[in-house]
């Protein structure tokens, strides 16, 4: 993690304007096919949670307005960010659990395996992978498509910052399935452009899941 200098943010202006309020947090609920990312899950044995998870961290981490956070009051980015994400205990309850982002997907996949089926038994993992904001909110609701959703909001403006992701069961439509992804984020960084560009990258590595997918 390293702090950006403000008066030589090129977006300077726009920053001090969305710090000052309370609440600078806009989502975007879009329809993504995943077609191919479920055809080769099952194809595999896989988790299509975890395989999707993989994919969208990468994405996320591809986009670097969506690795700045507010630090102390201060902008900083991150090299990486890492995912926290909700699981569905075999009592019935959502539990907190984090695992650490790797490019290498068998290894990001094996360890968040790990996570998961902690999780499960109500035995998530405590520790987080890195400093205090350099992660990931994630969450999924597979039982139903949704076509708009808001997220639970802090009042803490360093809380805001972080991306809050959640995704829907996905449905057939005009011969593919589609999963609906919702990515809220914070307008102190993250303005609509770079916000697009990380759709558009996930669907990227969802048309291309096999050559990630390795």
């Amino acid at each position: 993690m390293k702090f950006i200098d403000v008066e030589n943010m090129d977006r300077k202006t726009a920053y001090k304007m969305f710090k000052s309020f309370g609440n600078a947090t806009y989502g975007c609920s879009v329809e993504m096919d995943v077609t191919k990312l479920v055809a080769l899950s099952k194809q595999k044995g896989q988790s299509f949670f975890l395989n999707t998870l993989y994919l969208v961290c990468r994405a996320i981490n591809d986009i670097d307005e969506l690795r700045m956070r507010l630090v102390d009051d201060m902008p900083a980015i991150y090299e990486k960010t890492h995912p926290g994400f909700t699981v569905m205990t075999d009592a019935g309850f959502y539990v907190n659990t984090y695992t650490t982002f790797y490019e290498d997907y068998k290894k990001f996949y094996d360890e968040a395996k790990v996570s998961l089926d902690s999780a499960k038994k109500n035995k998530p993992i405590a520790e987080f992978p890195n400093e205090k904001y350099g992660y990931i909110y994630i969450t999924s609701l597979p039982w139903i498509s949704f076509t708009q959703m808001t997220h639970p909001i802090p009042e803490s403006q360093s809380s805001q910052c972080i991306p809050r992701v959640c995704w829907g069961k996905y449905f057939e439509k005009d011969g593919k399935l589609i999963m609906p992804l919702n990515i809220t984020v914070s307008h102190i960084f993250v303005d609509g452009y770079p916000l697009s560009k990380t759709f558009l990258k996930v669907q990227e590595y969802f048309d291309n899941a096999e050559r990630w997918l390795k």
